[in-house]
């Protein structure tokens, strides 16, 4: 039976699946509770399909049986938190973490502008040192969600300095001045030989389609051509930068609020959009909806009455990662679901 696990503001919470429609699972318990203080948020979440063990990264900073955890935490499915891994920083207020699987029991980790391999126990890879370096002198304010091609070279969004333009490339001669996607080789430099671009604004990130092609999001207000063309906030290209034309945006270019990310891709080429966006022809933020291959909103999943429930005007998703068990994790900043509520106090 496929499931969901909820990661919401408070807590966690399952859901089963039978058809298209998601019913809530009230057997869940989870161990790891990152309500302190103030309000937390799940960004990204990903369960190792080998070990079972879950790791989850976002705005948090919380402790369990003494140990302190910023930014990101994993446990197993006895309950066991031991990582050594920790973006730190020493302060009380929490510490925004993204994790993301790039291979064969490796991690990618980041926060801020600030990335790290990890494997799967927590441990920074040794062999990522140069590349970590690198990237920051090759691009100063790369950020968000990279994409990690199979050699080890990458790709980054490029954010703006302080007069409102691309960072300019630092580490070798920049003949693009002002690009908003730049590629580094496997070993932090940058790539000239890659010559596709945003043209007006950079994305917020990349996800990995399949074995051929990327999508590459952010907001439509900024993020609105690919070389050029409109493609209002989403696009999917192949791994050379090419446009895929057979794709369009869901998204409303003209409406924009917060932040979103498409996630889980299945075998059927569908795949989630969380955050809190307005899609084309609708005037409602939708926090959790499914896209079919070819960029059109898919019917059958129920994002409209009877998914999160968003009555408060501020509950949004963050993060859904595939299971082993043909589920789903799915996190965020949200008390409801199919309008049922499910709190640890």
């Amino acid at each position: 039976m496929k499931k969901i696990l909820i990661i919401s503001l408070f807590t966690l919470i399952g859901l089963g699946s039978f058809a298209q429609s998601f019913v809530l699972d009230t057997t869940f318990t989870p161990f790891f509770d990152i309500r302190v203080g103030r309000s937390r948020i799940i960004n990204s979440a990903y369960e190792d399909p080998n070990s079972g063990r879950l790791y989850l990264a976002g705005n948090f900073v919380s402790t369990h049986m003494g140990a302190r955890f910023e930014g990101i935490v994993t446990y197993d499915s006895v309950g066991d938190l031991s990582f050594p891994f920790s973006f730190g920083g020493g302060s009380t207020s929490a510490s925004v973490g993204e994790v993301w699987p790039t291979g064969l029991n490796e991690l990618y980790v980041h926060r801020s502008g600030i990335g790290a391999f990890i494997d799967t126990t927590g441990s920074v890879i040794s062999s990522s040192s140069n590349w970590r370096i690198n990237g920051i002198r090759s691009v100063a304010c790369s950020g968000g969600r990279p994409f990690i091609f199979s050699d080890g070279s990458s790709l980054f969004a490029n954010g703006r300095d302080n007069s409102g333009k691309a960072c300019k490339i630092i580490q070798g001669t920049d003949t693009f001045p002002g690009r908003h996607i730049i590629k580094l080789t496997p070993q932090g430099l940058w790539d000239s030989t890659f010559n596709h671009d945003a043209t007006y604004g950079e994305p917020e990130g990349f996800v990995r389609y399949d074995s051929n092609r990327i999508i590459i999001y952010g907001d439509p207000l900024r993020f609105s051509h690919y070389d050029s063309i409109p493609i209002e906030g989403m696009c999917r290209i192949y791994l050379d930068g090419t446009l895929d034309t057979t794709f369009s945006s869901p998204i409303n270019p003209n409406f924009f609020w917060g932040s979103y990310q498409p996630e889980s891709i299945d075998s059927l080429g569908r795949f989630f959009i969380t955050g809190n966006v307005y899609l084309k022809g609708d005037n409602f933020k939708t926090p959790l909806v499914r896209i079919l291959s070819n960029g059109n909103v898919d019917t059958t999943f129920q994002y409209r009455n009877g998914a999160v429930d968003i009555t408060n005007g501020n509950q949004v998703t963050g993060a859904i990662a595939l299971t082993a068990d043909k589920g789903y994790l799915l996190g965020g900043y949200f008390t409801h679901y199919q309008g049922v509520q499910k709190n640890l106090s």
